[in-house]
């Protein structure tokens, strides 16, 4: 699995997931906006996340969200998928499906809702490699109440199909996890928070999911990688200000995150700014401050007022 994983250094987006006014996915939206993030130059295309609103879609849909995601992507970048799912049973369900649409690899994280042990967490994990048969990516995430210690990530780094943790509850986490597998080559450390981006680097991490602006502005995300990469700590720390700066500006704004984000799409032409309710899209006034953002840095295509 090492060469494999070598492909996901870099920057992998959390893809949304693109809808119509009627609250239905839009595949046509999604093959532009996946064209869009390609052209960026990442390493890797992260789909039904939680910035791609995993939640609200049932299993069938996963799987044409799935099946257009692969048409897009067309094997240029590995896909994961993510399975987030609220029983072991229902994961490996979603494993199935992310294996015959010919996702790369699988993430989630552990079920939400009841706490759970770290032998339990351990377990799950497990489970589903050894019985889904793909390549998981367990997910450290702040909205789910059970967490992987840094131990319970030591210990599943010696499975072999436990390929990897995204890590976005705390700095301390990231950090402690580094220490305990960051030297394996057959085990990957992904951070998944955008103002720890360039800590991460400095630590030694090489590959990254990005949500809000994996979406909306990759190839600053790329740049930042470049920079560093090349040596230029002092551009690669004024392209990371840059990119947190507009991060607080827009996500301040009073909108869910994904809300801003997909107004911003919008006003790219790549998608409408629709999410599911009890989110809110973008009101007119709304749109129109983002709009000044966009145009305040040049991101706006010259027909960006054209409807999608």
């Amino acid at each position: 699995m090492t060469s494999n994983l070598t492909k996901l250094y870099g920057l992998t987006p959390a893809i949304a997931t693109p809808l119509d006014a009627r609250g239905q996915f839009d595949p046509a939206a999604y093959g532009r906006l996946i064209g869009h993030i390609l052209d960026a130059g990442v390493s890797g295309a992260f789909v039904l996340g939680v910035a791609g609103e995993y939640a609200a879609f049932d299993r069938q849909a996963r799987r044409r969200i799935l099946e257009t995601a692969r048409e897009a992507v067309g094997g240029r970048v590995p896909l994961i998928a993510g399975v987030f799912a609220t029983r072991t049973e229902m994961a490996l369900e979603y494993i199935a499906d992310a294996r015959a649409e010919g996702a790369d690899y699988v993430l989630l994280t552990p079920p939400h809702w009841f706490r759970l042990t770290q032998a339990e967490i351990k377990d799950f994990y497990i489970r589903l490699a050894e019985e889904g048969g793909a390549p998981v990516i367990a997910y450290n995430c702040p909205l789910v109440n059970n967490q992987l210690s840094f131990e319970t990530v030591a210990e599943l780094a010696s499975h072999p199909l436990v390929a990897g943790i995204k890590e976005t509850s705390t700095q301390e986490n990231l950090q402690r996890i580094w220490a305990a597998v960051g030297q394996r080559t057959d085990f990957l450390v992904m951070s998944g928070w955008e103002y720890l981006y360039l800590p991460a680097m400095s630590l030694g991490i090489r590959a990254f999911i990005m949500g809000g602006p994996g979406n909306l502005v990759p190839h600053w995300c790329v740049e930042v990688l470049r920079r560093f990469g090349e040596g230029d700590s002092a551009a690669a720390r004024d392209s990371y200000l840059r990119l947190t700066e507009f991060c607080h500006r827009i996500y301040g704004l009073g909108l869910s995150p994904m809300s801003a984000i997909k107004a911003g799409l919008e006003l790219l032409g790549l998608c409408q700014r629709y999410v599911f309710s009890p989110y809110r899209s973008a009101n007119e006034s709304e749109m129109a401050q983002i709009g000044r953002l966009l145009e305040e840095h040049s991101l706006l295509p010259a027909a960006a007022a054209t409807p999608v």
